[in-house]
C-alpha cells in the first residue's frame, strides 16, 4: 500500500482532485488481497487436514468422520477465481499508473509560488464590488461574447476585483446560464511583475492555466498531451527525481486542444489579471489571447491598466469593458468609513472636532479612484510606493525617453496642471524652437469653428500619445465629463496622484530624467513657449474670456523662473504675449467695456504694470 500512500501524498500536495479515485483503487486492492488471503487460508486448512489424516495411524471412527466432514465443508466453498483477481489487479495497476501519470504531468506544470500572487491580493472589503453583477460584466457572463476587459488606473483595485470575481458564487451562477448542461470550469492567472520569470511570462501563464484545468478535470490531461502521456505511462511511481520540460508552443497547443475537443461537454471561463505586468511584447500576448478567445468556445476576462495596446485590442466595444475608477467610488466610501470608525485616533478627533465627519469624504474625493492611495491614508501601511512607480518607469518605451523626460519636467515645473494643448505644442517645440514666436494670431471671429474641427482629432491623437508614453502616470483630466462642449484648453494633463509627483522628484528618479532629457532642453523656456502658443489658440467667446488670465499669469511665472536661472529675459516671448493680449483686447472690448482687469487690457501700460508686479526686471529694463 506504499504506492497508494505515495499517490495520496502527491495528490494532497498538488491539491488535485484524484483522492476519491486513489481511495477506490486502495479499496479494490484491499478486497483482492483479502480474497487471496482467505483462499490461502482455505488451501492451508485442507492441506493440514490431509496431512494429519496421512500421519495418523489407525484413526478412530469419530476422528475419521470429523475429518471427512471438515474436508467436505472446505471443498464446498466456492473456488477462488484467480483469473478474475489477476485481471482486477492488472486493471488496478493500470489505473494506478494512469493516476501516477496524471500527477506527474500536473507536478511538472506547477512552479514555485504559482499561487503566491493571488494569495497576496487583498480580499474585497465587505459589501464592495456588488455593482459588478448589475453592470455590463453581468450581461457579458450570460452572453456568447468571448472577451471582457477590466481597465483601471494603477492602484484602483483591479486585482482585488478579479480575485473577488473568481471566487464569488455569483460569478458561477451567471456563467452557468451560459454553460447550460455543459460542465463549467473557471480558471485564472495573476501576472506579477515582482515575482519570478514564470510569473511574468507566457510559459508561466499557460502552465498556471493548464495546472488549474487539470486539477479540476484530470481526465483532460491525456487529451491535451497524448505524447507526454504515453511517454510518462512507462515511468516508475517514484518520480520525485524525474522531470518533464515544456516549451511555450506545446503548452499553447495543449490548452487549445482541450478547449476545442471537449467543447460539447466542457466550458471554460478564464480570468487573467495584470496583462501590463507581462514582461514580453504586450502585442504578442494580446494576439494570442484574442486568437484563443475567437477560435475556441471559451470566455476570457482580462484586467490591465488602460495602455494603448490594450485599449486598441480590447476596448473597442463599449459594452464589453469597464473603467474601474469610474465605478468604485461607493466601494472606496465603504472602505474609508469603516476602518476610520475603528481607529481610536479618529474617534477622538470626531469628539473634538465637528469637521472630522468631512474627513472621509475628503479622502474619497482626493483618491481619484485609486484604492492604493486610500489604503495608505487610512491604514498608514508602509508599502514601498517608489518600487511601485519604478516598475512603471522601467516599462516606459526607451524610444520615447526624451519626450517622456520633457513631459515629466514641464509637468513638475508648471505652476498649475498644463492643458492637453500645451503638451501638443511641447511636441511641436521639439521640431521647431520658434513655433510660438512665429505663430500668427488668427482671425478671432473664425477661430472657434476652425479649432473645433482641428482639435477634436488632435486631442484624440494626443490622448493616445500620452497614454503610450507615460503609462498612466500622467493622464488627461476632464473637468466636467457630462459636458458636451468642452474646449481643449479645459482638458488638463495631471499626475495620476500626488504620490507620483513625490516619486518623480526623488534623487534617483531625477538622475534618470536628466540622463534622458536632451542637453539643450530648458524647462522654463519650454513652458513659456508652449503656453504662449496655446494663448494664441484660445477661442474668442465671452464665456472663455477669463481663460486668458491663467496662461498670462503662468507665462509671467515661467519667464521669471527663466530669468532667475539664466540672468536674462525671454524678451521675444513676453513681447509676443503683449501683442497677443492686444489682439484679444480689441476683440473683447465690444463685450467688456472699459472696466477690465489690467492684464487683459489692450493698453501697453497695463501689460507693463503686470510685468513689474511679477518682477520681470530685465524685461522692464529693456523697454526703457
Amino acid at each position: 500500500m506504499r504506492i497508494m500512500d505515495k499517490l495520496l501524498e502527491t495528490n494532497h500536495l498538488l491539491r488535485a482532485g484524484l483522492a476519491p479515485s486513489i481511495e477506490e483503487l486502495r479499496k479494490t486492492v484491499m478486497q483482492s488481497m483479502e480474497t487471496l488471503r482467505a483462499d490461502f487460508e482455505q488451501q492451508s486448512e485442507m492441506f493440514l487436514l490431509a496431512q494429519q489424516k496421512e500421519t495418523t495411524e489407525n484413526p478412530r471412527p469419530k476422528e475419521q468422520i470429523k475429518w471427512q466432514q471438515e474436508m467436505r465443508q472446505l471443498e464446498a466453498l466456492p473456488p477462488v477465481d484467480i483469473t478474475a483477481i489477476t485481471e482486477k489487479v492488472n486493471t488496478t495497476a493500470i489505473a494506478s499508473n494512469e493516476i501516477a501519470t496524471k500527477l506527474f504531468i500536473l507536478r511538472s506544470l506547477r512552479f514555485d509560488g504559482m499561487e503566491l500572487r493571488r494569495s497576496q491580493v487583498s480580499e474585497a472589503h465587505k459589501h464592495t464590488y456588488s455593482w459588478a453583477y448589475m453592470s455590463a460584466f453581468s450581461e457579458w457572463m450570460v452572453s456568447e461574447d468571448p472577451v471582457f476587459w477590466i481597465s483601471g488606473k494603477p492602484g484602483s483595485g483591479k486585482s482585488t476585483l478579479m480575485k473577488y470575481l473568481v471566487n464569488s458564487p455569483d460569478t458561477c451562477d451567471h456563467l452557468r446560464k451560459w454553460a447550460g448542461t455543459r460542465k463549467l470550469v473557471i480558471i485564472d492567472h495573476f501576472f506579477w511583475i515582482n515575482g519570478s520569470s514564470l510569473h511574468r511570462s507566457q510559459e508561466g501563464l499557460l502552465r498556471s492555466l493548464l495546472f488549474d484545468v487539470f486539477r479540476k478535470c484530470p481526465e483532460l490531461i491525456e487529451t491535451a498531451f497524448p505524447e507526454q502521456w504515453n511517454d510518462s505511462m512507462n515511468l516508475s511511481y517514484d518520480f520525485d527525481d524525474l522531470s518533464l520540460s515544456w516549451d511555450r508552443q506545446e503548452l499553447l497547443s495543449g490548452l487549445q486542444q482541450i478547449t476545442l475537443q471537449t467543447a460539447s461537454s466542457n466550458t471554460f471561463c478564464i480570468f487573467i489579471d495584470g496583462l501590463d505586468e507581462y514582461e514580453g511584447e504586450h502585442e504578442d500576448l494580446v494576439n494570442i489571447l484574442s486568437n484563443m478567445a475567437h477560435t475556441s468556445p471559451i470566455k476570457l476576462c482580462v484586467a490591465s491598466r488602460p495602455w494603448n495596446i490594450f485599449e486598441k485590442a480590447l476596448g473597442k466595444s463599449l459594452t464589453r469593458k469597464l473603467y474601474l475608477e469610474n465605478l468604485n467610488k461607493p466601494d472606496i466610501e465603504l472602505y474609508v468609513k469603516i476602518p476610520l470608525q475603528d481607529r481610536a485616533d479618529f474617534r477622538a478627533l470626531a469628539l473634538a472636532s465637528p469637521d472630522a465627519a468631512e474627513l472621509a469624504s475628503d479622502i474619497v474625493q482626493r483618491s481619484n479612484g485609486v484604492f492604493l492611495w486610500v489604503y495608505l491614508v487610512v491604514l498608514a501601511y508602509p508599502v514601498d510606493l517608489d518600487k511601485f512607480f519604478k516598475h512603471i518607469m522601467d516599462s516606459l518605451d526607451p524610444i520615447y525617453q526624451a519626450q517622456i523626460a520633457r513631459g515629466f519636467s514641464v509637468a513638475l515645473a508648471a505652476r498649475d496642471p498644463l492643458s492637453v494643448v500645451s503638451f501638443w505644442y511641447l511636441d511641436e517645440l521639439e521640431q521647431d524652437a520658434s513655433v510660438a514666436i512665429t505663430k500668427h494670431v488668427d482671425n478671432l471671429s473664425e477661430k472657434r469653428k476652425r479649432l473645433e474641427h482641428f482639435w477634436k482629432e488632435e486631442v484624440r491623437k494626443m490622448t493616445v500619445r500620452l497614454n503610450g508614453r507615460f503609462k498612466g502616470l500622467l493622464e488627461i483630466v476632464v473637468p466636467h465629463p457630462q459636458a458636451q462642449d468642452i474646449v481643449p484648453s479645459e482638458l488638463t494633463v495631471d499626475f495620476l496622484h500626488r504620490t507620483v509627483r513625490d516619486f518623480l522628484v526623488t534623487e534617483d528618479c531625477q538622475r534618470v530624467l536628466k540622463e534622458w532629457i536632451p542637453s539643450d532642453f530648458d524647462v522654463h523656456f519650454a513652458l513659456c513657449n508652449i503656453q504662449l502658443a496655446e494663448a494664441k489658440e484660445l477661442p474668442l467667446q465671452m464665456k472663455n474670456m477669463p481663460s486668458m488670465i491663467c496662461p498670462t499669469s503662468a507665462i509671467f511665472h515661467s519667464a521669471r523662473q527663466f530669468e532667475i536661472c539664466h540672468q536674462r529675459s525671454l524678451n521675444q516671448v513676453l513681447e509676443q504675449l503683449g501683442s497677443t493680449l492686444e489682439v484679444y483686447g480689441r476683440g473683447l472690448s465690444p463685450w467688456l467695456g472699459e472696466e477690465i482687469t489690467p492684464w487683459l487690457h489692450i493698453e501697453v501700460k497695463s501689460f507693463v504694470v503686470y510685468a513689474v508686479m511679477t518682477n520681470q526686471t530685465r524685461f522692464i529694463s529693456n523697454l526703457f
